[in-house]
């Protein structure tokens, strides 16, 4: 299976369901996850999820800096629930991959996703881009966390990054 975070009106989560027997693709904007829902609506292998990704559980705001598309966590704006990744991939037989564009809060997914990636070491992608410092890290940082995990960097095109077990 695959999961889609930030998976936003679901370009990669269309494409990730030819290619993948269950997609799980999660919209922290609600709007956005409407339309996400009416893009996905007869693939039956997906399921989206309207909340926020992070390192626990709890509720946050959700603030848009260029409407839909630039959605990301602000804890001074209205609030949707937060899971950590793990929660989503819970009940998941297998998870192969998972893209993650969060707007600047990539490590705190990663850091709700540790159980996922012990037990299942999915292919990531991860974006990685100046915004990660509204929230305390940085490329090199994530890039860190995952190596402690055992992943590796193969590539990708800026901003999206490749990490595989290694």
């Amino acid at each position: 299976g695959a999961v889609d975070c930030g998976a936003h009106v679901g370009a990669w989560s269309r494409e990730l369901a030819r290619r993948f027997e269950r997609v799980s693709a999660v919209e922290l904007n609600p709007a956005t996850a409407r339309c996400l829902r009416r893009n996905l609506e007869g693939m039956v292998n997906s399921q989206v999820f309207n909340v926020a990704l992070g390192a626990a559980a709890g509720n946050v705001g959700v603030a848009g800096r260029k409407g839909s598309i630039g959605s990301e966590v602000d804890s001074a704006a209205h609030g949707v629930a937060m899971w950590p990744l793990d929660f989503v991939c819970a009940d998941m037989p297998h998870v192969d991959y998972v893209k993650i564009h969060a707007n600047g809060y990539e490590l705190e997914v990663l850091k709700g996703a540790t159980k996922t990636l012990a037990l299942h070491r999915p292919v990531l992608t991860v974006v990685l881009k100046p915004a990660l410092a509204r929230h305390d890290a940085t490329p090199e940082g994530v890039v860190g966390f995952l190596e402690a995990r055992g992943y590796r960097m193969v590539g990708g095109q800026k901003p999206y990054r490749v990490f595989v077990p290694a």
